[in-house]
C-alpha cells in the first residue's frame, strides 16, 4: 500500500511480488487458471498420466494482479516471472504478460525472455518489459482536462476520473489502453510427465510522485493498489 505524494515529491518507486502456490491443490489467489492437461495435486500441478513418449499441451495464468496505486498507475513497468519447482521430462514453456487498464478490456500478451539464473531453485525465470508511448494518454489526458472543470475534490486522483470518465464516456475503454492497471502472466507449452509447485510474479514501475493540494478529504481508499474496474460502472463484463 502506498500513500498519497505531498507536492513537490518527486519519484515514487515499487517493487511488488506476488506468490501463487499450486502445491497442495491450492490456488492463493482466487483467478489461477490452467489447461485441462495439468491436475492439482499435493506436489503441485502435475500432468496427468499419458504413454512413455507423449506430451501434453499445458498452459497456466495468474489472475490478474494490480500493477500500480489506486491514484496514479504507471505507464511502464517491468515484470518477472520465477516458475517455482518445476520438474519436467520433456517439452518447453513461453512465458508472456498482458496489460489491462480497466480489468475488462485486455491487451495482446506480450512475450517474455527467458533467464539462464546459476541458483539452486529448480524453477525457471522469465522477464518482460513495457512501456507505453505518450500518444497513448493524448485522449485520456484531454479528457482530463475536461474533468478538472467539474471541482474535484482532488484533481491527481485518476480512479475517480476514471470513474467519470466510464459515466461520460462508457465505450473509452474499449479502444484506449491509456496505463498500466494490472499485469496477468500466462505461461504454455508442452510438456512430459510435468510438475509444477507454483509462481513467483515481481513488477517494478515508477511514477511522478508530484500532485496537486486536495481540495477536500479525499476518499479513505486512496492508498491502495489499482482497483478500478470498468464492469462496476458501465455494466460491461469482464473479458
Amino acid at each position: 500500500m502506498v500513500a498519497p505524494a505531498t507536492p513537490g515529491f518527486a519519484q515514487i518507486s515499487v517493487t511488488d511480488s506476488t506468490t501463487i502456490e499450486f502445491a497442495g491443490g491450492r490456488r492463493l489467489l482466487e483467478g489461477a487458471k490452467w489447461s485441462s492437461s495439468l491436475e492439482p495435486t499435493e506436489g503441485g500441478l502435475v500432468t496427468k498420466p499419458t504413454g512413455p513418449n507423449s506430451t501434453w499441451d499445458v498452459w497456466f495464468e495468474s489472475p490478474p494482479l494490480s500493477a500500480g496505486m489506486s491514484w496514479r498507475p504507471p505507464t511502464s513497468t517491468r515484470v518477472k516471472l520465477t516458475v517455482k519447482g518445476l520438474e519436467s521430462e520433456g517439452g518447453y514453456l513461453h512465458a508472456f504478460f498482458r496489460y489491462s487498464s480497466d480489468l475488462v478490456h485486455w491487451s495482446s500478451w506480450y512475450s517474455m525472455s527467458g533467464v539462464v539464473t546459476s541458483t539452486k531453485d529448480p524453477g525457471s525465470e522469465y522477464r518482460g518489459e513495457l512501456s507505453l508511448p505518450r500518444a497513448a494518454r493524448e485522449k485520456y489526458d484531454a479528457l482530463m482536462r475536461e474533468w478538472f472543470k467539474t471541482d474535484p475534490d482532488w484533481s491527481s486522483d485518476e480512479h475517480e476520473f476514471c470513474v467519470w470518465l466510464a459515466k461520460l464516456y462508457p465505450a473509452y475503454f474499449a479502444t484506449e489502453y491509456p496505463f498500466i492497471g494490472y499485469v496477468q502472466v500466462r505461461v504454455e507449452g508442452e510438456a512430459r510427465r510435468m510438475r509444477v509447485g507454483g509462481m513467483k510474479i515481481e513488477q517494478s514501475w515508477s511514477v511522478s510522485g508530484l500532485s496537486s493540494l486536495s481540495k477536500r478529504k479525499p476518499r479513505p481508499t486512496t492508498g491502495e493498489k489499482w482497483f478500478f474496474d470498468l464492469s462496476k460502472h458501465t455494466g460491461q463484463g469482464r473479458q
